[in-house]
């Protein structure tokens, strides 16, 4: 699969666009773990935060209040990344 814009919203910065080609880079952008919180059906996107970011007390996000830590919003399609940019897909 081919690599992927994301808008990656960092807690206290401002929004960066990133190019992602695995599940491995969206968890480097998140700190951790990746979870889907929240799916809009409009667009097609994806809300990404680190899944203990709770757990781990991170600051809340400046762009997206509601969820702490760093924010990925990924396009339909970044589901279907590999896991590392090792891992070979057929």
């Amino acid at each position: 699969m081919s690599p992927i814009k994301v808008k990656f919203y960092p807690h206290h910065a401002p929004m960066e666009t990133r190019i992602v080609s695995s599940l491995e880079d969206i968890q480097k952008l998140v700190g951790g773990w990746v979870e889907l919180v929240h799916f809009e059906q409009s667009d097609s996107t994806s809300i990404l935060v680190n899944e203990e970011g709770r757990l781990q007390s991170l600051p809340r996000n400046i762009h997206h209040p509601a969820f702490v830590g760093d924010v990925v919003v990924a396009p339909s399609g970044w589901e279907h990344l590999p896991y590392s940019k090792g891992e070979v897909t057929h």
